[in-house]
C-alpha cells in the first residue's frame, strides 16, 4: 500500500469521527429543538423552500440543480463526462458511476447544511483535499465505487455546516481544481424543415394552350330558317 493511500485510510478515520462530533455541536448550538420538532423526536427537521431560494447557491457555484419535491433539500450534479473510466474492460458510463454531487438543506436559523459526493482523479485528489479544508469542509470519506479502474478515480463525501452561499463557494473552489464540466450541453440541432416531393407539389395555374391542335375551335350555331319547325311530328299535318 502507497504511502498515499495509508495517509487517506488515516484521515478518513480522523474526519469521520471529526464530522460527526462538529454536527452534533453546531445542531445543539441552533434554535432549540423543541421550537421546531414536528414529531416530539427532539430532531431539527429542514424548512421547505423554493427554488427562488437557491438562486444565491446557484449563482455561487456557476451551476444550477433541482429542488426535491418536499421542498427540503437542493440537488446540484458534477457528472464526470470529461472522463473515458474503464473497470476490468468496461468503459463505464457517467451515469452509472461517476456522478458527483452536492445536496443542500436549510434549517430554521437560516444556516444550512451541504452533503455530497465529488469524483475526482488520483492527479485531482490532493488539490481537491487542500481546498475543501480551505473552505471549512469535511471529508467524511475516501473510498471507490469501482474495481480496478482506469484511470485511477477516487469518490469524496463532503459534509459542512453553515452559510449556504459560502458553502457553495467552499464546493466551487475543490471542483475548480478538477476538469469537471461546468454543465452538460447537448449537441444544437438544426431546424427541422419538410420539402414535399414533387408529385405532391402545386402546379401553378396555366391558361389553355391550342398548341398543336388541327382545326379551328368550335363555335355556337344559329338556327337557320329551315331548322324553324313545328313542334308537332313531322307526319301530322299543321292546324288550318
Amino acid at each position: 500500500m502507497s504511502t498515499y493511500r495509508r495517509l487517506l485510510a488515516v484521515t478518513v478515520v480522523t474526519l469521520a469521527v471529526s464530522g460527526v462530533v462538529t454536527a452534533a455541536a453546531v445542531a445543539r448550538s441552533a434554535a432549540p429543538a423543541a421550537a421546531h420538532d414536528d414529531g416530539h423526536d427532539g430532531l431539527i427537521r429542514p424548512v421547505v423552500t423554493t427554488d427562488a431560494d437557491w438562486a444565491p447557491v446557484v449563482a455561487a457555484l456557476g451551476r444550477s440543480g433541482k429542488l426535491a419535491g418536499d421542498g427540503t433539500s437542493y440537488r446540484v450534479g458534477f457528472p464526470r463526462r470529461d472522463l473515458t473510466v474503464t473497470s476490468q474492460g468496461v468503459t463505464i458510463r457517467p451515469s452509472f458511476a461517476l456522478g458527483g454531487y452536492a445536496a443542500f438543506a436549510r434549517y430554521p436559523g437560516g444556516h444550512a447544511m451541504v452533503m455530497g459526493d465529488l469524483v475526482v482523479t488520483e492527479a485531482e485528489a490532493p488539490a481537491v483535499t487542500d481546498a475543501l479544508q480551505a473552505g471549512g469542509l469535511q471529508q467524511t470519506a475516501i473510498h471507490k465505487h469501482l474495481l480496478a479502474e482506469t484511470p485511477p478515480v477516487w469518490w469524496m463525501h463532503i459534509n459542512g455546516m453553515g452559510n449556504p452561499v459560502a458553502l457553495a463557494r467552499a464546493v466551487k473552489a475543490a471542483l475548480d481544481t478538477t476538469a469537471t464540466p461546468r454543465r452538460h450541453r447537448p449537441p444544437r440541432r438544426a431546424p427541422w424543415t419538410w420539402t414535399p416531393p414533387a408529385s405532391t407539389r402545386p402546379s401553378p395555374a396555366r391558361a389553355p394552350s391550342t398548341a398543336g391542335c388541327t382545326s379551328p375551335p368550335s363555335t355556337a350555331r344559329t338556327p337557320s330558317a329551315n331548322s324553324a319547325t313545328s313542334s308537332h311530328p313531322a307526319s301530322e299535318s299543321p292546324p288550318p
